[in-house]
């Protein structure tokens, strides 16, 4: 294990697999676009008292009275996917459209042009408790 004391906008961390941090919100929405840059997808981050603005945690745990956020750093999966998969007359042609917002995936699939909707196991589970 290594602590790194520094200038958060300086210093190269990509290499870190769990960020702690307890700076001001303020900090954490300019920080916000260099975590998403430079860390490997999977990597941990832990942010006391402050949370990441439309960047929603994985979980929250709550000691005393402040709130703990803790988030995953999610892989870019967003643009346009083709693939083909049988062979002969059974060969099926797939196209895959995908947005992104932080972890959250949308968009579609189509099977030999039948669109599905494709959305991320946390759009899931906020449309299951909206429902």
């Amino acid at each position: 294990m290594r602590f790194i004391v520094a200038d958060l906008f300086q210093e190269d961390f990509s290499d870190a697999t769990v960020v702690t941090l307890y700076m001001g919100q303020d900090v954490n929405l300019r920080l916000r676009p260099k975590l998403l840059r430079v860390l490997k997808p999977g990597t941990r981050i832990a942010s006391f008292c402050f949370d990441m603005g439309e960047w929603k945690p994985d979980s929250v745990s709550t000691f005393g009275r402040e709130d703990a956020y803790f988030l995953g750093c999610p892989a870019n999966v967003s643009g346009k996917w083709v693939w083909t998969e049988g062979r002969g007359r059974s060969r099926v042609r797939w196209e895959m459209e995908l947005k992104q917002a932080f972890q959250e995936v949308s968009g579609q699939a189509i099977r030999n042009g039948s669109p599905f909707p494709a959305r991320s196991e946390a759009q899931r589970r906020r449309d299951t408790l909206q429902s």
